[in-house]
């Protein structure tokens, strides 16, 4: 079977809490156009930590108040950086509908030379109506990840010069 530990951090739009020094947490924004959650990490040492702790107790608000200044592009980076690090991989169907065909082409090109060096590859489910989906290769792909996201980005920030 599949984990299930952890796994509504890996969707785009998930709403989940963590506690501790360094945690991050994520609020679902319900009112942006596409999935997409707003993240917040507490600090990292103990004594930032209890200072945000006091603060916390002082003004009671929690969690923090989340953007709804989401663009596309943010949507669109967690998606990828979330979707790419699991096995199910980023839905074709979903990037066509949230950024439009020419964000796909862009992360299609990005990802020509990972899926020619078998480190990724366009994965097609054999149900009726199902959808695509871009996945890494087990353990190749996922252990070049970084580069493969990174060579997405690239090419998107392309799209606007």
């Amino acid at each position: 079977g599949r984990s299930t530990h952890n796994a509504l951090y890996w969707q785009p739009g998930g709403t989940w809490l963590a506690l501790g020094l360094g945690a991050t947490s994520a609020h679902a924004i319900t009112d942006a156009p596409y999935p997409v959650s707003q993240k917040f990490s507490r600090p990292r040492t103990m004594s930032a930590y209890a200072t945000y702790v006091a603060e916390l107790r002082k003004n009671k608000t929690f969690p923090p108040q989340a953007s709804t200044n989401i663009t596309l592009e943010d949507a669109l980076a967690e998606d990828l950086m979330t979707s790419l690090r699991t096995a199910a991989g980023l839905p074709l169907a979903r990037v066509r509908s949230l950024a439009g065909p020419k964000h796909l082409k862009a992360i299609l090109r990005a990802t020509e030379d990972a899926r020619l060096n078998d480190l990724a590859f366009i994965y097609h489910t054999p149900q009726p109506h199902a959808r695509s989906s871009l996945r890494l290769s087990d353990p190749d792909g996922f252990l070049c990840s970084n580069y493969i996201i990174a060579n997405i980005f690239a090419e998107l920030g392309n799209l606007g010069r």
